[in-house]
């Protein structure tokens, strides 16, 4: 199991640089495009989706910090708990050991996970509540036909 650890070690260095990018299209690219409203959705579903990426990576991190904080009985238990526990798990581990940079690190990696899908969700409901007015105001424009009258 330790070189496998050690693999995932090696394949989050490169993980970090696609979040590194990420970032960058977040900061320069999706944020000015919620500026304009015809770009919000567009904006809205890059958010969604590159969270999935940011998700996966906090993961992947997470899995790496449980082993080697908890061990393979920490690790296995995260694991049965739908996988999803190992995320809470190592940020427990690294809080327990005082690792507080890993804390810290793990706290804003699921952040960085939820934030965006957050505001994605908030940019689309808005948008969708926004064509519904619209389309309501277009059928309250139009004049009203009646038959009754014959």
């Amino acid at each position: 199991m330790q070189g496998f650890v050690g693999w995932m070690g090696t394949v989050f260095s490169w993980l970090r640089i696609g979040i590194t990018i990420t970032l960058a299209v977040w900061i320069l690219a999706v944020l000015p495009m919620l500026l304009f409203r015809r770009a919000r959705p567009i904006a809205a579903s890059i958010l969604m989706h590159s969270s999935i990426y940011t998700g996966f990576t906090c993961w992947w991190y997470s899995f790496i910090i449980s082993y080697k904080v908890l061990g393979g009985v920490g690790l296995a238990g995260g694991l049965l708990l739908c996988g999803v526990g190992v995320v809470p798990l190592a940020i427990f581990g690294a809080a327990r050991h005082g690792i507080w940079t890993v804390f810290w690190n793990l706290i804003l990696a699921v952040a960085l996970v939820f934030g965006p899908r957050i505001l994605a969700v908030f940019v689309m409901y808005r948008h969708a509540k926004r064509e519904e007015t619209r389309e309501a105001q277009a059928q309250a424009a139009q004049p009203y036909l009646s038959f009754a009258d014959d």
